[in-house]
């Protein structure tokens, strides 16, 4: 944060405007205006006129003792939110007041305004925040409390021409526009998910967007500390203050998954082994990341500051070099869990290594944790960038507890009831999915329109499931390029361009597994009735199928298989290629209260992907006017990690099998798509 003071001192005279201009609007960080008062009152002032003006201009405090101008500043209270309802879409109408935090002492900006545009001016006396008295606050604030304690913003402003008998008036429609509300209907425009609860009703869902979240990731993305891409919006003054001081130019989160197209090939495993004599992943080893990673264990080995820093350094390291490993070992994973009798030529070039006994699980640790890593040091004291690394002691200490921790993972399998199935849909295609899973983020899409299109299906094939589990797999992904057109509107008797909401599209192919009870004898699951039973609709787009072969043209490819028990599963997921990636869940091995830390996690850890997990609810449900169901809440939207983990990683892991596994939970605050402990099955 900036202080006003030092604005004015160290601007020239001929860009003050622009640099006060810019530094009060909502999508910059609080000024701190203490000394300053009376400025920041001719600032706000100066804004909320229309027409070009000097922002330090005290002229414009006459128009304090102007009525016209009183009664605009005022009212714009009536629309102060904390969630804009009107975003994307300005049709939509209604104003959500919901603070996730004490006003009083908060440190982040909170409010906006979205209604009528002409008022985009006037509603910047009230509403702007502001840095005074360690806290962040605006002067809807200080009016607020202006009744049951003193407030030197105010006085001032009465001091210089506002008259004392309004501000009874004011100070009552600030204290209304702080209370809590959300609209007791739902507007025809607003969006509506609905779901399944438990005891088989439905619940329906309005997502709106949190504003200071916005405007948290487009100062992140300004500063590159996250990915990001911009979302246009051509009628910025009607969809709210925020989005206007953007210039509609929305900056949110993109993290599309990247894949590789080429399955791993057994051949360059025997060329390397014939070449190199070893079986590790030198791409893993010696790129930027892996080289940054070992440079600081060997750094923070020789420089510590504190006890404390110590400790968080090396929780930090280890952590990175257990995922630095994993992809190091990545595939002597795959053949152990491919398995080396479908692969004589390599078994019998492994024979008698020690590469051979740890891919067959039997093996002595200790010399397999020194033989892995004179391989590592010699790998590295053959590489330019890596030579300085070669036989560091620091590092060798530490990659052999990290080889240790490695092979050591204990590979056995969890066997879930007898009385389960495993629906294993191949190759399914969505096309023109919403990659756009909520206002912040572009990527993947959402969680819960998978968990959705499994519930429509199960209830459609009519099995009576509580809790389907699912596993979603992806093989192509391809985010749209371009924005969409406005569609035309006949409107007072002529053709008009109507509003374009710009949003994001992808294509991509994917595996689904799902996990049933046994159903019912009397349900058939022959192929034909399994596809029947898809819903043709996926996450905004529509569903489809791979073709058998470029020379097959009219021929779709529609497999599905069913695994009767976890083996079946697991050999199903054994054969499957390479460059298949599987979500999953990673919110237990990184855990983020707000954006921030998320975007430190997203900036350190090059494995991890948000995803759209869910909606947190903003009160309770409850009947209202033009719901889709009975009980209706309006929720915000719930950001969780994910990584993509290929099969044959998953196959090896128990405990990360686990997480592959994702269900739909709600609860009375909450609906989440969750993985790991919350499921009961594993692969």
């Amino acid at each position: 944060m900036v202080s006003l003071d030092e604005l004015i001192k160290n601007t020239v005279p001929k860009d003050i405007d622009i640099t006060l201009k810019k530094s009060f609007l909502d999508l910059s960080d609080p000024v701190i205006i203490d000394g300053r008062e009376l400025d920041v009152i001719v600032i706000l002032t100066n804004l909320s006129l229309t027409g070009k003006k000097e922002l330090l201009d005290r002229v414009s405090l006459e128009y304090l003792s102007d009525t016209d101008w009183q009664n605009s500043v005022l009212k714009p209270l009536a629309w102060l939110h904390t969630h804009n309802l009107k975003y994307p879409n300005i049709k939509a109408d209604g104003c959500i007041f919901f603070p996730h935090l004490v006003l009083a002492k908060r440190k982040i900006k909170v409010f906006g305004y979205a209604k009528n545009s002409n008022l985009i001016n006037k509603c910047k006396f009230m509403i702007t925040e502001f840095f005074w008295k360690d806290s962040v606050t605006s002067l809807v604030e200080q009016f607020a409390k202006y009744k049951n304690e003193e407030s030197s913003l105010i006085d001032l402003i009465v001091e210089h021409g506002f008259p004392k008998n309004r501000t009874l008036e004011f100070t009552q429609k600030s204290i209304e526009a702080l209370e809590v509300r959300v609209p007791d209907s739902v507007h025809r425009e607003c969006k509506q998910a609905r779901f399944i609860e438990k005891n088989g009703e439905f619940l329906a869902i309005t997502p709106v967007v949190r504003t200071s979240n916005q405007r948290i990731i487009h100062n992140l993305a300004k500063e590159h500390k996250v990915k990001s891409t911009i979302i246009y919006h051509h009628r910025p003054t009607s969809l709210g203050s925020y989005v206007t001081a953007c210039g509609g130019r929305v900056r949110c989160l993109y993290y599309p998954p990247r894949l590789s197209q080429v399955d791993s090939s057994i051949d360059h495993l025997i060329i390397q082994w014939q070449t190199r004599k070893h079986l590790l992943n030198e791409r893993a080893l010696l790129n930027k990341k892996s080289l940054n990673i070992l440079f600081q264990i060997v750094r923070d080995e020789e420089y510590t500051s504190t006890v404390q820093h110590t400790k968080n350094s090396k929780l930090r390291n280890k952590q990175n070099l257990y995922h630095l490993l994993e992809s190091l070992f990545s595939e002597i994973f795959y053949l152990r869990g491919k398995g080396l009798d479908e692969i004589p030529m390599l078994d019998n070039l492994l024979d008698e290594t020690i590469e051979k006994s740890v891919i067959n699980e039997c093996f002595d640790l200790k010399y397999a944790e020194k033989h892995f890593t004179r391989q590592v040091n010699e790998i590295l004291e053959y590489s330019k960038e890596g030579k300085p690394l070669a036989y560091e002691p620091a590092l060798i200490e530490a990659m052999g507890t990290g080889i240790r921790h490695c092979l050591s993972n204990k590979r056995g399998y969890h066997k879930p009831a007898a009385d389960c199935i495993y629906l294993h849909f191949e190759k399914l295609m969505a096309y023109g999915a919403n990659s756009q899973s909520n206002p912040y983020l572009v990527g993947l899409p959402s969680l819960t329109a998978v968990a959705g299109f499994v519930d429509a299906f199960i209830m459609k094939l009519g099995v009576t499931e509580v809790k389907p589990k699912f596993v979603i797999a992806l093989r192509q992904f391809e985010c749209r390029k371009g924005h969409p057109l406005s569609r035309q509107v006949y409107r007072q008797n002529k053709v008009r361009n109507g509003a374009v909401i710009d949003s994001r599209h992808c294509d991509f192919e994917f595996d689904l597994i799902i996990r049933l009870s046994k159903p019912d004898s009397s349900i058939s699951l022959d192929n034909h009735n399994l596809f029947r039973c898809l819903p043709k609709r996926f996450a905004g787009g529509v569903l489809g199928f791979s073709m058998q072969s470029r020379e097959q043209k009219g021929f779709r490819y529609k497999t599905c298989h069913i695994y009767h028990d976890e083996d079946a599963l697991r050999h199903g997921v054994k054969i499957l290629p390479s460059f298949l990636r599987f979500i999953i869940g990673a919110d237990q091995d990184y855990i983020f209260n707000d954006i921030n830390e998320l975007s430190d996690i997203l900036e350190n850890s090059h494995e991890i992907i948000p995803v759209n997990k869910g909606f947190s609810f903003l009160g309770l449900p409850s009947p209202r006017d033009n719901a889709i169901s009975k009980k209706h809440v309006y929720s915000e939207p719930v950001l969780g990690l994910a990584k993509l983990l290929s099969p044959q990683s998953l196959i090896t892991k128990t405990g990360i099998r686990e997480l592959a596994f994702w269900q739909l939970n709600i609860s009375g605050k909450s609906v989440e798509v969750v993985s790991g402990d919350h499921n009961d099955c594993a692969m």
